[in-house]
């Protein structure tokens, strides 16, 4: 597939709408802490948004996945995708007793970004939504660590 001004132009303007995102914490009513302990306790709403977020990413990785078949790279593409995964939550049980993990949004945004490698339309506005979110959390709260200290 070969990209055009427009595709460019399409990135541009969603990385930059992307910067935004801080504007959606103002949203009184969702809770976007991704600590068990605060999504166990969100209201109904904030359940529906979640889990339609959920929905979608889910959906955007399988979409992904048949790209990478496509492609002929599925197996490498599943292996780093599941390897990322497996590394993290290795961390996260080896250090269970005394840290807990707590998912930044800009963490999990920019987990997705070499995963929306491909030349297609929607991997590109998911490239560029996916860095322009990454980039404002970064600016928001620095790289905050993923594992924090138990207290108690």
């Amino acid at each position: 597939m070969k990209l055009s001004w427009g595709h460019a132009l399409g990135y541009v303007l969603l990385f930059f709408l992307a910067l935004h995102w801080f504007y959606l914490q103002r949203i009184s009513v969702i809770n976007y802490s991704l600590t068990w302990n605060d999504l166990s306790h969100m209201r109904p709403i904030g359940q529906m948004v979640f889990l339609g977020g959920g929905a979608l990413i889910l959906g955007l990785v399988a979409y992904h996945i048949n790209l990478a078949q496509k492609a002929k790279i599925l197996a490498s593409y599943i292996l780093a995708l599941l390897g990322s995964l497996a590394v993290i939550a290795g961390i996260t049980w080896v250090f269970r007793d005394r840290y807990y993990l707590h998912i930044h949004h800009y963490f999990l945004f920019g987990f997705f970004i070499p995963f929306t490698r491909f030349k297609n339309p929607v991997s590109l506005a998911c490239q560029a939504l996916c860095a322009g979110v990454y980039v404002e959390g970064v600016s928001e709260w620095s790289m905050a660590t993923l594992w924090y200290l138990r207290h108690g």
